[in-house]
Formats: C-alpha cells, sequence, structure tokens
C-alpha cells in the first residue's frame, strides 16, 4: 500500500498483527502474510496506522485464474449456451469457492500508480 513515509502500518490477520515501516521516499508499504491453506474459510483483514483504519472482508486463499484479452472476453458467461446453469454450478458443486468478478473498463490519460 501508499501511506506516509515515516509511519508504522500494522496489519491484522487470523488473530496476528505484521508491522512495517512506511517508506520515507516513495511511501510504500508491503507486508507479506503467511501461506494460508485454500479451504474455503472466509477471513478479515485490518490495515491500520495513526490516522487510518481500513477493513476488507470476506477474503479467501487459493488458486487465482484471471481471464483477459481481446474483444471477446467481454462477453458474460450468463450469456453463453447454458452459462446460467455453468454460473449455477459454481456455487452448488464448489459450494461457493469460485468466484467471478468483472472490471470495469477504465480510460486514463496517466499513468496508473503500481501497488
Amino acid at each position: 500500500g501508499y501511506y506516509i513515509g515515516g509511519n508504522v502500518v500494522n496489519v491484522t490477520f487470523d488473530s496476528k498483527i505484521y508491522s512495517t515501516t512506511v517508506d520515507q521516499i516513495t511511501g510504500k508499504w508491503i507486508i507479506s502474510l503467511p501461506p494460508t491453506p485454500a479451504n474455503g474459510v472466509t477471513y478479515q483483514i485490518t490495515a491500520s496506522s495513526v490516522l487510518a483504519t481500513q477493513t476488507i472482508t470476506n477474503v479467501v486463499f487459493g488458486d487465482v485464474f484471471v481471464c483477459a484479452g481481446g474483444g471477446n472476453m467481454a462477453f458474460a458467461l450468463a450469456n453463453s449456451f447454458n452459462g446460467n446453469d455453468l454460473m449455477a454450478e459454481t456455487t452448488t458443486t464448489w459450494n461457493g469457492r469460485v468466484r467471478m468478478m468483472t472490471i470495469n473498463r477504465v480510460s486514463s490519460d496517466t499513468e496508473a500508480r503500481e501497488a
């Protein structure tokens, strides 16, 4: 993440606290979490500092497959042959462990800052 240089950031994960100091020059901080089994258990991760706290919930660990490419990647699975059945199968067969998402396409004239 990014924050004010020199500050301490604490990340709470699985009842443990991990700390780091924000780089004075770049404002960047990194914390590596321990290996976590891909067992479908959901977690909460909280990052906090003197001035701010941010929590993300419903976090799971496991393999991630990203599909990206040409114009055909904008075609929704639900619109394909048996698409709704396939989407329902991810809930029943895989007990909700398969998550699908669509990232909105955004244009910008300026370069995005890499995390």
